[in-house]
This record gives C-alpha cells, sequence and structure tokens, in this order.
C-alpha cells in the first residue's frame, strides 16, 4: 500500500518526468521492490541476497513499512512476531509442495497476495 501526494499547482519533474500540476502520484513499494537496479533479478526467489555483504546496501531500498518520520511504528514488533512464528512453524512441521513444477503466481488488487500454493504440511516427530 502506499500513501498518494498531490502535485504543486504549477508541476514539477519528477525522475526527469514532467508532471502537471494537482495530479496525484505515488510510489507503490510493490513496484520499487522491483526495481532490477536496486534488486537484480528481482522476481525470482533469492533469500541469499539478504545474507550478502553488501545487504545492508539493501534495506534502503526495502520499504514495505514506509520510512522516516511516518514510518509504520509497528514494524519492529511485526519483525518479532514474523520470527517467532516462522520459527515455531518450520520446527514442529515439514512443508511440501505438492508438485515439483509449482511457480508462484500472484494476484495483484489494492494490495499483493499470492495465489494458491499445494502444500503437504506433516508435524514433525518428538525428538526423544
Amino acid at each position: 500500500m502506499s500513501v498518494n501526494r498531490l502535485t504543486p499547482e504549477q508541476g514539477m519533474s519528477i525522475g526527469g518526468h514532467w508532471i502537471p500540476g494537482n495530479t496525484t502520484v505515488h510510489s507503490p513499494p510493490y513496484t520499487m521492490h522491483r526495481d532490477p537496479e536496486a534488486f537484480p533479478n528481482p522476481e525470482q526467489f533469492i533469500p541469499e541476497r539478504w545474507l550478502a555483504e553488501d545487504a545492508k546496501d539493501l534495506q534502503a531500498h526495502f520499504i514495505p513499512f514506509s520510512g522516516g518520520a511516518r514510518a509504520c511504528i509497528g514494524r519492529n514488533i511485526t519483525y518479532l512476531e514474523q520470527t517467532v512464528i516462522m520459527a515455531s512453524l518450520v520446527h514442529r512441521y515439514d512443508f511440501e509442495l505438492l508438485s515439483p513444477d509449482f511457480e508462484l503466481t500472484q494476484r495483484e488488487g489494492f494490495t499483493c497476495s499470492p495465489g494458491d500454493m499445494p502444500v503437504k504440511i506433516r508435524m514433525r516427530k518428538p525428538r526423544e
């Protein structure tokens, strides 16, 4: 989700493009996160990109919670919750795609969401 802004009455140039006055503009994070200059091969799932030595440089381009003074105040709590939930799920269950040829699709609307993902989930046996 992004916040809309209105250009000034006299218009303005943004990224080398002239935008007339009183025009609503926005920068959707979905689009910004797919900029190949910031994220090489943006459509590929490459989690290692966040572990590389230059991963800190990517942080400036990753803004799912906005940035600056008006950034989401719940950002840190959701990172904590996601870490705890993911660790708990991976610890307790085995996950397996039902089809080895599966390709993820996305539904786009006000926000983006993944399409169906047929997965087999099995509870792990407790360690003795």
